[in-house]
């Protein structure tokens, strides 16, 4: 051992042989006492070799909080996956329906479209008579005729065999049927 004076481990020596009981003799002390500083050294040695290392130390309790949680469902990622097809049919779900007018609105918007395709929107003519002003007054002064008229079309006088139409002493006169464009 080093840094141990060698007379100190003898006398250490001696005085635990005497409180054994044991006595030494001056010439085999010599001897006796190199056998015990190697038979210490022999024991501090194998017990240093045959003690294990201390323990490391505990986890702190976040990482055993962690460690002991339960972990992701293997079917949880697959459904995350299904987040953006959800969001798209979400979005387009939610988008404003367009409005269909059912009833007599939409069936009188639809005549009107067709009329004022010749007639205009105002009714000023075009392709068609003029309607305003007074104007289809000169032909059907009574709007029981004009609503037939458009019911029905010219095929009425046609089928009655009148050869004119509406009030002869109008501007323009009266008309004959099939007179404007082959209409009827």
């Amino acid at each position: 051992m080093a840094g141990i004076p060698e007379h100190l481990l003898k006398r250490a020596q001696e005085a635990r042989d005497k409180a054994a009981g044991k006595t030494s003799e001056s010439g085999d002390s010599t001897t006796a006492s190199k056998n015990v500083l190697v038979k210490v050294e022999e024991k501090k040695s194998v017990a240093s070799a045959a003690t294990p290392p201390p323990p490391p130390p505990p986890d702190p309790a976040y990482v055993v909080a962690a460690n002991t949680r339960k972990k992701i469902p293997f079917w949880a990622m697959a459904t995350l996956s299904l987040l953006p097809l959800w969001a798209l049919l979400y979005v387009l779900a939610i988008r404003p329906q367009e409005k269909i007018v059912e009833g007599p609105l939409a069936v009188g918007a639809g005549v009107y479209g067709t009329c004022a395709g010749c007639h205009g929107a105002e009714g000023a003519g075009g392709a068609g008579r003029v309607l305003y002003q007074g104007e289809v007054l000169k032909t059907f002064p009574k709007i029981e005729d004009m609503i037939n008229f458009v019911y029905t079309g010219s095929q009425q006088y046609v089928s009655a065999g009148l050869k004119i139409y509406g009030n002869p002493d109008r501007d323009g006169g009266a008309h004959a049927p099939l007179s404007y464009n082959g209409n009827p």
